[in-house]
C-alpha cells in the first residue's frame, strides 16, 4: 500500500511523459496519441529474409518472396525484423535510448519487438513467427566507447527483450575485437568494409554452438554490421541467426540497369500535300 503511495505521489512530482516529446501520459514508457499515429510500422508485404518493405504486394506472394538484394545475394542472417521505420517523426525513440540514456521505454520497446519478430514467412503477422531463439545476443559496443557512453543500447534492448521472451541473454559472447569509425555518412560499401573482420565470438563452444541465436540492435541501416556479426557466429557454428531490431531505415532498392535503346532516327518530313480537286483553269474567250 505504501508503495502504491509513494508511487503515485512520484507522478504528481515528476509527472510521466511520453518517449516522443513532452506530452504528459498515464504511465512511463507510453508515446502519447498523435506520435504514435505518425509512425510508420514495418508491416507486410516484407521480404522473407532481410525485412524490406515492399511498396506493393508482388504477383503470387505467399509470404516467402524475397527481394532482389537476397536473392542475389543471400545475406549471413537467416531473418531480420523491425519495428518502425527510421524518418523523421521516429528517429527520437533510438537517439533519446542511445545518447540521453532514456530507460523507460525499454519495457514498451520489448513488447514491439516481440511483436516483430511474428511477422513471419507464413505471410500472417502475428501468426506464428520463427521459433523463439535459444539465446539473445546484442551488437556490441568496443570497450573503449562501452566506457565512454556508460551503457550499450543494444544490451539494454536485449535485456528487455529476453525477459519478454523468456530467455537468456549473453552479453559477452560477441565482442567488438578493434574500434570502428561511425557508420553514419558512409556509403553501403564503406559500411561493410567498416565492420569487416571488427567482430569475434568469445567463448564459442558454449554460447552459440547448435544454437538458435537471435541478434539485437537498435537501428538497422543497411544491415552490415548485422551481416558481419551474423557471419561470425555461422562460422562458430549457430545453427541459426536472425536479428531484430528497433527501427530501419528504409531507403529505396536500385534499380536493375537496363541495356541503352539507341536514339530514335529523326522523323522524315511530310511530303506535300497534293491537290484534292484540279487547280482553277483560266477563262477562255468565247470566241475561241
Amino acid at each position: 500500500m505504501s508503495g502504491h503511495f509513494f508511487h503515485r505521489l512520484s507522478h504528481l512530482i515528476w509527472p510521466p511523459l511520453s518517449l516522443l516529446g513532452d506530452d504528459p501520459v498515464d504511465r512511463p514508457g507510453l508515446i502519447h496519441a498523435e506520435a504514435w499515429a505518425r509512425l510508420t510500422f514495418v508491416t507486410e508485404p516484407v521480404c522473407a529474409i532481410c525485412g524490406f518493405v515492399f511498396a506493393t504486394a508482388p504477383e503470387e506472394w505467399a509470404g516467402d518472396t524475397r527481394c532482389l538484394s537476397c536473392v542475389a545475394t543471400p545475406p549471413a542472417f537467416d531473418h531480420a525484423r523491425a519495428v518502425f521505420f527510421y524518418d523523421e517523426p521516429s528517429r527520437g525513440l533510438p537517439l533519446a535510448l542511445k545518447h540521453s540514456g532514456r530507460l523507460d521505454g525499454l519495457a514498451t520497446f520489448a513488447a514491439l519487438m516481440a511483436n516483430a519478430l511474428t511477422i513471419s514467412a507464413t505471410g500472417a503477422q502475428g501468426g506464428p513467427g520463427p521459433d523463439l531463439p535459444d539465446v539473445l545476443i546484442p551488437v556490441p559496443l568496443h570497450p573503449f566507447r562501452l566506457w565512454r557512453r556508460g551503457y550499450n543500447q543494444a544490451g539494454l534492448l536485449a535485456a528487455a527483450l529476453g525477459r519478454r521472451l523468456d530467455r537468456p541473454v549473453r552479453h559477452d559472447a560477441l565482442i567488438r575485437r578493434r574500434a570502428t569509425i561511425r557508420q553514419a555518412g558512409l556509403t553501403p560499401a564503406g559500411r561493410r568494409d567498416n565492420v569487416t573482420g571488427a567482430f569475434r565470438v568469445r567463448q564459442q563452444a558454449f554460447a552459440v554452438k547448435g544454437k538458435s541465436v537471435l541478434l539485437v540492435d537498435d537501428v538497422f541501416t543497411t544491415g552490415a554490421t548485422l551481416e558481419a556479426c551474423a557471419g561470425v557466429l555461422k562460422r562458430a557454428g549457430a545453427r541459426r541467426v536472425c536479428a531484430v531490431t528497433l527501427a530501419r531505415v528504409m531507403r529505396p532498392r536500385p534499380k536493375l540497369a537496363r541495356p541503352k535503346l539507341a536514339p530514335p532516327k529523326p522523323a522524315r518530313p511530310k511530303p506535300a500535300q497534293p491537290y484534292l480537286t484540279e487547280p482553277p483553269r483560266p477563262d477562255l474567250d468565247a470566241s475561241g
